[in-house]
């Protein structure tokens, strides 16, 4: 789940192969279009994250943070954080109005917000 160019230059920079070598590499795969689109894009998918889901619904669950804080704290909208993460957007609208409980440093239940 590398990039050739990746791999290329990864080489050259352990001095497995020569800087002529390295250099050769890249007119070809300029040439065959791999500067682009590596071989195996279209075919291999793309690996998402997937513990990310059930701890964010743990963190809502049980109100250690609210849906609000966490997108206003990475200054993102919900289109965004569903693009990133690969999470539906009809997971995070359950947690849209609700909001998180305050706790102190010992983790204990202060009040709600």
């Amino acid at each position: 789940m590398v990039s050739i160019q990746a791999l290329a230059y990864l080489s050259q920079f352990l001095q497995l192969i020569s800087y002529q070598q390295y250099r050769y590499f890249n007119i070809m795969l300029n040439r065959l279009g791999y500067k682009e689109i590596d071989p195996l894009d279209r075919e291999l998918p793309v690996p998402r994250p997937g513990k990310i889901r059930s701890i964010l619904q743990l963190l809502f669950e049980k109100k250690y943070l609210s849906l609000d804080e966490l997108l206003n704290s990475l200054e993102v909208e919900i289109g965004f954080l569903t693009n990133l993460t690969g999470i539906e957007v009809v997971f995070f609208k359950q947690y849209q109005f609700q909001g998180a409980q305050e706790f102190d440093a010992r983790g204990r239940f202060l009040c709600c917000k």
